[in-house]
């Protein structure tokens, strides 16, 4: 679904649960105890390149899922009783470590903190714990990390060193700062209230020379940089009223509208780029209380995904050829992939149960 500027949102846990390896498995997983929920691996899934990740939400075993060539395994091994429940993030450090937040979910002071996990499962912590942590961005060349981090229910922006798991404050205004996104090894966007309205911002990163790259009397959020750095996406509702997506280039200048559509009713939102093609996009499409997801490439948009299902959380593969989202109907969940670009071949249903949240490495 559409979502909006809120910053206290729910994080999804997952829980690792020991077991005893197995030959079938991917290398550095632990095979799926297949009493422990109702997910399913479908064939179809061996098709798919790189490591897939995904949160399996069964109800009293929520579990972090690694999928390889078919073959799936639990990620968290020995972790639930430290860190709390994962929610891995689409960050990775360059040495294949993916960031994720852990949350004991009790909303204590303590309860959060950034984690790295290793492809074989091991976990550890990332700088100092907060009472909530969001939308982590690695630098590219992975030195540090930028997250939103809340304390006395204010929201500020933190920089981690990843050597050394040391911690700075880049913001410290009341109004809040959120979705810290990298532009390169010196600087950052991210989206502040600071001028009354939600506009997105630069800013290096050691903290100085903030830069307003927006101006305009609605709300701007979720800036998304693409592969190129050279275009920010941004969602604002500054037309109609209606949520939209724009772009605007890292220092500021040319604003416009990116997407399509001209329809009233329908609502933009969650903007993803392609690893691999500047030129390639999605994003989600609400109307009537369905959202589909569209697939763009050069310019030319394709509405992918039927009109009566809820479609969402699109994750592209490594090498751009596939993206992947949720699907919700009738409430059931499934796992589906679709082969790019948009309209080249069939999808296929990767997995089905109480799947959220796919990453792709």
């Amino acid at each position: 679904m559409i979502r909006a500027l809120a910053i206290l949102l729910a994080i999804a846990g997952c829980r690792g649960k020991s077991d005893k390896p197995d030959k079938e498995a991917p290398p550095n997983a632990r095979p799926i105890e297949a009493h422990a929920s109702t997910l399913v691996i479908e064939p179809a899934a061996a098709k798919l390149p790189g490591a897939l990740w995904f949160v399996d939400d069964a109800e009293g075993n929520r579990r972090v899922i690694k999928l390889v060539g078919g073959k799936a395994g639990v990620i968290g091994r020995g972790a639930d009783d430290v860190f709390g429940a994962l929610y891995p993030t689409a960050q990775r450090l360059p040495d294949g470590r993916v960031i994720a937040i852990a949350s004991h979910g009790d909303g204590r002071p303590d309860g959060e903190r950034l984690v790295s996990i290793t492809e074989g499962g091991s976990i550890a912590s990332l700088g100092p714990p907060a009472m909530q942590l969001r939308d982590p961005a690695v630098s590219p060349d992975g030195t540090w990390v930028v997250a939103a981090v809340q304390t006395d229910g204010i929201t500020n922006l933190v920089r981690i060193h990843t050597a050394t798991g040391d911690a700075s404050p880049l913001t410290s205004n009341r109004e809040g700062n959120f979705y810290p996104v990298a532009l390169s090894t010196e600087a950052i966007a991210f989206v502040s209230s600071r001028d009354g309205d939600s506009e997105i911002y630069r800013m290096n990163i050691d903290g100085s020379k903030v830069q307003r790259l927006t101006a305009f009397h609605r709300e701007d959020w979720e800036p998304a940089i693409d592969v190129s750095g050279s275009q920010l996406a941004f969602t604002s509702d500054r037309e109609q009223k209606v949520p939209r997506i724009f772009v605007v280039k890292p220092d500021g200048t040319g604003v416009h509208r990116l997407t399509k559509s001209t329809d009233a009713n329908v609502q933009e939102g969650t903007m993803v780029w392609s690893p691999k093609t500047p030129a390639a996009y999605a994003y989600s499409l609400e109307r009537a209380g369905h959202t589909q997801i569209v697939a763009a490439l050069g310019g030319v948009e394709k509405v992918l995904t039927p009109p009566s299902t809820n479609d969402a959380e699109v994750a592209f593969s490594p090498d751009g050829s596939w993206l992947v989202l949720v699907r919700e109907r009738g409430g059931d969940r499934e796992l589906v992939a679709y082969p790019l670009p948009a309209g080249s071949g069939e999808p296929i249903v990767v997995a089905r149960g109480a799947i959220r949240t796919p990453r792709w490495f």
